[in-house]
């Protein structure tokens, strides 16, 4: 998890995290009243006041420096960089850069997700045996979306701790029934969402817990069900009070500035239900809403295969099985999962990062199913418990594999950065550049040359055309960050006409460009890669070859990856340059379709 912990080089590729430092950097600046304080606020709110806030600061919104105004992601975990910088690193240190604060962040994160599968054995160990505990730790630990995660300073890592910490005590409760498990069961759930505050699923086995409670006491002092509940509200309520207790001291502003709080939820979720309504979300445009999207994606990308089929089938089974044969802890789970997974499948917006938190629980599950068919097998045959340790071996070796070879891509330089040298290597200084980054990350260090952006999510006019026909004439080097613009636009040609004609042409070269660089570091170990393929998707003609990547021993091409999963920290990055054989009214007829003139024709012209 701190392989590669500088993976970007100080570029920060993914947005959350380069907003949350330098919220986070701007938080500490005011607090402090460092030198330029006041140029780092933002202007679309009041200036706050800067120093530590007294009490009437403190509640005043629009003057507290410790409202971020920002609330997206949870504000605790931009108080946690703040708090660390101030206690640990600005004593020992000179300048602390938002680089050292991605550091400290991404560190966090893999102190945090370490915790998680610790957690998760005892969990494991607790419902379902050691043996389960230990195989749903081991496959945790190389799970190639937890490692992503880590290196990433997001919520995520967090939220999977809170939730296996919610489902401990939660069994606590049910088991023991001590005032403290209630106290601290309501204690997880309130830092939980405080990191998230979209948690709402999470409440499902909660309210199911005290639902249960409520049953055995009607039961045992032969009450109504109803009597029950009444007698068992004022701890559920004391629960919940700690809970919204939890989350008021550590998100204060979601309360106080409770419009603004509100309002970044609300665009969340609209942005979520509706694809297309901002640009990287174009992709999951016409994408089914049956959760095949979700199930493919994160076998594939999330766990890896067959860890991937394991889980779901681990899931569904236990699912199945919670009819039948109720075990309660097992029943709690399910109910999370499924509740969480009923809404994400109904979001057009398919993140893969929606679904990470019960991918623990899933893996646990599927651990759960192959320790007791292996059991089941040792009851009847010699030959059955050999298949299924077979199957267990190759599930566990085959996720370490994958777990190592993903690892990998943080050895070598990321491809924006690649491409930034190459391109510094090999053009003359002054070379017109055009970036193919519209709302997608950037490359550095390309001040020696002059560089523009192609505004390709612009909406289809014929001022666009022409603007982009004249940049594209006038350019020697086109540098797509990553196959998001040209990945996306191409499959809604319905909206993005004229730009997606222009796709077609760069990639099928006649546009008068020419593919002579490819940058890419997908997940390789022990002679095999594994890449995905952005082309088929994009109905774009796939290159012939990608000049200068070696994709040599045994290449498995596991076709479309999400946007989310390949785009911040091994993206695959293009370099086309000008052949010098299309004009700028070549390239604006070809936008327009009306196609362009074959060689004999251009040279009567």
């Amino acid at each position: 998890r701190l392989q590669g912990i500088d993976w970007d080089g100080g570029s920060f590729y993914h947005p959350d995290e380069r907003s949350i430092y330098m919220r986070a950097d701007t938080m500490y600046r005011t607090l402090t009243e460092a030198p330029g304080w006041r140029a780092l606020q933002n202007g679309d709110f009041p200036l706050d006041t800067p120093g530590l806030p007294s009490i009437g600061t403190f509640f005043d919104k629009d003057a507290s420096p410790l409202n971020p105004h920002w609330f997206p992601l949870g504000t605790i975990i931009i108080y946690i960089l703040v708090f660390v910088r101030g206690v640990i690193l600005e004593p020992f240190m000179d300048q602390v850069r938002l680089q050292d604060l991605a550091t400290t962040g991404r560190t966090i994160a893999a102190i945090v997700d370490v915790g998680s599968v610790l957690l998760l054995f005892f969990l494991g160990r607790r419902m379902f045996g050691s043996a389960v505990g230990l195989l749903a730790s081991t496959l945790a630990a190389f799970t190639v979306i937890n490692i992503q995660l880590t290196h990433f300073y997001r919520p995520e890592s967090f939220v999977i701790l809170l939730a296996l910490a919610t489902f401990w005590w939660l069994l606590n409760v049910l088991e023991r029934g001590h005032r403290r498990d209630h106290v601290m069961l309501g204690v997880v759930v309130g830092l939980s969402f405080a990191f998230r505050a979209s948690g709402a699923p999470l409440l499902v086995p909660v309210f199911a817990t005290y639902a249960v409670l409520a049953w055995r006491r009607s039961k045992a002092d032969e009450i109504g069900f109803s009597v029950a509940i009444r007698t068992l509200m004022p701890t559920a309520m004391m629960a919940g009070g700690i809970a919204f207790v939890t989350f008021a001291i550590l998100q204060p502003y979601a309360l106080l500035d409770f419009h603004k709080f509100f309002g970044d939820l609300g665009w969340e979720t609209g942005i979520a239900r509706n694809a297309g309504s901002v640009p990287y979300t174009l992709q999951y445009i016409g994408t089914p809403r049956t959760g095949f999207y979700e199930v493919q994606q994160s076998s594939l990308w999330a766990l890896g295969l067959p860890l991937g089929i394991v889980a779901w089938l681990g899931l569904a089974s236990s699912t199945v099985r919670g009819f039948f044969h109720q075990h309660l802890g097992e029943l709690l789970l399910v109910a999370w999962a499924v509740s969480l997974l009923t809404i994400i499948v109904t979001f057009e917006v398919k993140f893969l990062r929606y679904i990470a938190p019960i991918l623990p629980i899933m893996v646990l599950l599927g651990s759960r199913w192959l320790v007791t068919t292996y059991e089941w097998a040792r009851d009847r045959s010699v030959t059955l418990t050999r298949v299924m340790l077979g199957v267990i071996a190759f599930v566990v070796i085959s996720t370490v594999w994958y777990g190592i070879a993903f690892v990998g891509i943080y050895s070598k330089d990321h491809p924006g950065i690649q491409a930034s040298k190459w391109i510094n290597e090999n053009a003359a200084a002054g070379s017109v550049v055009l970036t193919d980054n519209h709302w997608d990350e950037g490359f550095p260090n390309l001040g020696k040359f002059a560089v523009s952006q192609l505004p390709m999510y612009e909406g289809d006019t014929i001022t666009k055309v022409d603007r982009v026909s004249a940049m594209v004439g006038g350019a020697d080097y086109i540098m797509a960050y990553s196959n998001r613009p040209w990945g996306s636009i191409t499959r809604v040609p319905e909206r993005y006409e004229f730009s997606s004609n222009y796709y077609q042409a760069l990639f099928d070269g006649s546009l008068g460009y020419e593919l002579v660089r490819a940058f890419e570091r997908p997940p390789s170990f022990a002679g095999v890669t594994l890449v995905h393929d952005p082309f088929t998707r994009a109905t774009v003609a796939e290159p012939a070859s990608l000049p200068g990547v070696d994709r040599s021993g045994l290449v498995l091409d596991l076709g479309w990856a999400d946007e989310n999963v390949v785009n911040y920290d091994h993206p695959l990055t293009l370099v086309w340059r000008n052949t010098g054989e299309v004009s700028a009214d070549e390239v604006r007829n070809i936008m327009l379709g009306l196609g362009r003139p074959d060689p004999a024709e251009r040279a009567m012209l």
